[in-house]
C-alpha cells in the first residue's frame, strides 16, 4: 500500500478475507515475501468470528502484541487503525496528514485535525449536503499537492461509544478522482459558537497541516515540499464553530465564491 510492504498470516485460513476488508482502496498483493511490518492473527477457532462465542483472538504487528479481544470486530479494527497510521508514517512517496477531506465541483476540502476534534461530524454535515466522500481520517497528498481518496468508514461518535457508518448512507459517493485542494479550514469546536472565520496566511495554513502530518519528522523534505503545493493554491479559513450543518452551508458557500 503506497509504496509500503505488508504481510497478513493467520492460524485459520478463513480469517484472511475478513481481514483483508479492512484494507483501504490501492492496495495490490504482490509476490515478495519481504515486509516492513508483519501482522500475526491468532483466532480461537472457526467459530470465533461469531460474537456469540466468548473466546480471545489476538493480533500482532511484528512481536507487538496489538488487540487481546473476543469481539472480532474489534480486532479488525485495531488492524485497520495500525496499518492506515504505518503506511503514514511509513510510505516514501506519498504523505498522509490527519484530516477529514470532502471533493466538491472539482475542488477538495481539507479539515486537518487529531482525532476527537470534531472532524468527523464536519465531514458527515458536507457529505449530508451533497459533497463527495474522500477521507474522515486521512488526507492522502501526491506529490504535485494533490489529495487522492481514502475511503473508510466514518467513525461516528454518539456519547461514549462509536459506529463505523458508509458514507453511502448519508447519500454521498465517494470520490474516485485526484483534487486540486481549494480550502484549508483550521477550525475547532465551541457550543453556540457561529461561524465566522477568519482568512489565514498560506503559511498559517501549511503549519496548520504540518502539526498533523505523519512522516513530517521522517520525510521533512516530502512534507515542506507537498505541503508548499497544497497551499499555494488554497484558501485558508480558520476559527471557531458551532454546528457542523450551519458550518458546512457556508463552508461550500465560500468554496464556490473563491473557484468562480
Amino acid at each position: 500500500m503506497f509504496g509500503v510492504r505488508i504481510g497478513i498470516r493467520a492460524n485459520l485460513p478463513e480469517l484472511l478475507d475478513p481481514l483483508m476488508s479492512y484494507l483501504p482502496a490501492g492496495w495490490r498483493p504482490i509476490r515478495s515475501s519481504e515486509v516492513e511490518r508483519l501482522y500475526s492473527v491468532i483466532g480461537a477457532d472457526g467459530a470465533g468470528l461469531q460474537e456469540s462465542v466468548r473466546r480471545v483472538n489476538f493480533l500482532f504487528g511484528n512481536a507487538q502484541q496489538l488487540a487481546r479481544t473476543t469481539q472480532w470486530e474489534q480486532l479488525c479494527e485495531a488492524f485497520e487503525s495500525d496499518a492506515c497510521f504505518y503506511v503514514g508514517q511509513t510510505t516514501p512517496t506519498w504523505l498522509f496528514v490527519h484530516a477529514g477531506v470532502v471533493g466538491w465541483k472539482g475542488c477538495a476540502v481539507v479539515i486537518p485535525g487529531r482525532s476527537h476534534s470534531g472532524k468527523t461530524t464536519l465531514v458527515q454535515a458536507l457529505l449530508e449536503a451533497g459533497a463527495a466522500y474522500y477521507s474522515d481520517e486521512f488526507a492522502v497528498f501526491d506529490q504535485e499537492g494533490r489529495v487522492r481518496a481514502f475511503p473508510r468508514w466514518l467513525s461516528v461518535r454518539t456519547n461514549a461509544t462509536s459506529a463505523r457508518i458508509a458514507p453511502a448512507q448519508f447519500g454521498a459517493r465517494t470520490g474516485s478522482e485526484s483534487l486540486p485542494v481549494g480550502l484549508v479550514i483550521l477550525s475547532r469546536y465551541k457550543p453556540g459558537a457561529r461561524w465566522r472565520p477568519k482568512v489565514l496566511s498560506l503559511g498559517e495554513g501549511m503549519l496548520g497541516l504540518l502539526q498533523n502530518t505523519l512522516s513530517a519528522r521522517r520525510y521533512p523534505e516530502l512534507a515542506f515540499q507537498t505541503l508548499e503545493r497544497v497551499v499555494c493554491r488554497a484558501h485558508v479559513l480558520g476559527g471557531a464553530r458551532g454546528e457542523a450543518k450551519e458550518t458546512a452551508q457556508s463552508i461550500l458557500r465560500h468554496l464556490e465564491q473563491v473557484t468562480a
